[in-house]
């Protein structure tokens, strides 16, 4: 997988970020000639993931709250394997019209990390019947580690990109390296 280098990034802090070593990045970059030396546009080969026996198909995510009319997080649960799968379960969140007064439902966006950032699929969360949970399921092709998980509150018609607040949120990088 392909990353783009951006302002401030050090090949250790991607490699953080992403779950790799620099040893491990370096590897998978051939022709890097100083690892220390990257520049904001380049381009780096992210090596790719190699789980292991025994690695569950399945990793948690937590969505962190941004907004303070959310004080509990949501959990992400992704399905590894293809085709990879996104389901979303968040408790206690208001009615999105609380959050803004013309916003009418919750949207989940997955979106790439590159420069530009491209909407890779979006889907609403349905309030379920129990215990104040929002919940969305959704089957997603070409999925990363280099992804983000954004809901934000949206107004009825919305496009196709995100346009109103950001509730809550996480980097899938956080999800699936290292376990």
């Amino acid at each position: 997988m392909e990353y783009v280098v951006q302002p401030g990034d050090t090949i250790y802090e991607i490699g953080r970020r992403f779950g790799f070593t620099v040893d491990q990045i370096v590897a998978t970059n051939p022709g890097l000639k100083d690892p220390n030396l990257i520049y904001p546009g380049e381009v780096l080969e992210l090596p790719e993931p190699s789980p292991g026996p025994g690695h569950p198909p399945w990793c948690g995510l937590v969505l962190w709250s941004n907004h303070s009319m959310v004080s509990d997080p949501a959990m992400a649960l992704i399905f590894t394997g293809q085709p990879c799968r996104v389901r979303i379960a968040a408790r206690k969140l208001p009615q999105p019209k609380m959050i803004r007064d013309t916003c009418a439902k919750y949207v989940v966006w997955i979106m790439s990390s590159m420069d530009p950032v491209v909407v890779r699929t979006f889907f609403v969360l349905q309030p379920a019947y129990f215990a104040d949970v929002w919940f969305a399921e959704k089957e997603v092709d070409g999925l990363t580690h280099a992804d983000y998980i954004h809901i934000t509150a949206e107004a009825m018609e919305c496009g196709q990109a995100p346009g109103g607040p950001l509730v809550m949120g996480n980097h899938m990088g956080n999800c699936c390296h290292g376990n």
